[in-house]
């Protein structure tokens, strides 16, 4: 899962792996719920973004819509599904949607969930027309500690906690989760931030 800064966050991610590690594993290689009504509009877009391994997803129709359900089985069937949790672009964080939870409460096999977290990406391909990428920017891809959600799902504090309520749960730790490892992504930058000053700094002096 990672945090949702741009539209094309989830190609540009990917080009971390090299060519050869993207076409030696491309059987393995990820699901991702996309929006149904900008990336299946018509016959064109639903055969490049179906070969893509997108799954449309339709805002409004709730965490047991079919999309959600696929998801469910791909990591039911050890598959890997990449998720932002916000469910859409934006600058800064949000409270995140519940499908998310579904997906790890329904999963036969719990899950393996792998926070990331993103800096630059608004900056490679702005959000905002013209739309086009800039050549020359940085982006970051800071990865977090792999979490078991099998502890999760054992975890609960109730003997009786019901569907809802497992299900805002784990919503909950997979907000702090991810929302923990930007904060403290930022912090880092923050420091280093303030080191090159001082450096520079004590350069003139």
């Amino acid at each position: 899962m990672a945090n949702h800064r741009s539209v094309v966050d989830d190609p540009l991610v990917w080009a971390l792996f090299s060519f050869k590690e993207f076409c030696g594993n491309i059987s393995r290689f990820r699901y991702i719920l996309a929006a149904n009504d900008i990336c299946f509009t018509n016959i064109l877009y639903n055969h490049f973004f179906a070969l893509g391994r997108c799954v449309p997803c339709v805002r409004g129709d709730g965490v047991f819509q079919r999309g959600v359900n696929l998801c469910v089985d791909r990591l039911s069937n050890n598959g890997w599904v990449h998720i932002f949790p916000e469910a859409e672009v934006t600058t800064t964080p949000i409270r995140i949607k519940w499908g998310v939870a579904r997906m790890i409460a329904d999963s036969k096999l719990p899950p393996i969930l792998l926070p990331m977290w993103t800096r630059g990406m608004a900056d490679a391909w702005p959000n905002t027309r013209p739309y086009f990428p800039r050549i020359g920017k940085t982006v970051e891809i800071h990865i977090g500690t792999p979490i078991d959600t099998a502890i999760w799902i054992s975890a609960s504090p109730m003997e009786d906690e019901t569907e809802l309520q497992r299900r805002k749960r784990l919503a909950d730790l997979v907000q702090e989760k991810l929302y923990a490892l930007g904060e403290q992504v930022e912090k880092q930058k923050f420091v280093i931030g303030e080191r090159k000053k001082n450096s520079e700094s004590l350069k003139r002096k």
